[in-house]
């Protein structure tokens, strides 16, 4: 809305046109958060995961074993990230078709 109203000057119309962009706008927020949450929750989870169990993971993804063993730590770490947030990327919302 381009120009200010007073209590006294809404009526239930312009209540209802302000409640739903409040709505619309809470909608977005949320699903910003959520995929916000997510991300860190798989970061958090990359670096608590063991070695082995990461080279398990980067294997999985189609990687073969000479590169991934020929990788220290941190370098698997990094491009296990990369991977996981290739597949994060075509993660969508069921119901709306959001991709995140």
């Amino acid at each position: 809305m381009g120009f200010l109203l007073t209590p006294r000057s809404m009526t239930l119309d312009d209540l209802e046109l302000v409640l739903g962009q409040i709505l619309s706008e809470f909608r977005v927020i949320s699903r910003l958060w959520e995929a916000t949450t997510a991300k860190r929750m798989k970061i958090d989870l990359l670096h608590k995961m063991g070695t082995d169990r990461a080279r398990g993971r980067f294997m999985k993804a189609g990687y073969d074993e000479e590169t991934v063993f020929s990788l220290d730590r941190p370098e698997l770490l990094d491009e296990l990230a990369k991977v996981m947030l290739a597949e994060a990327k075509t993660v969508q919302y069921p119901a709306e078709g959001v991709q995140i």
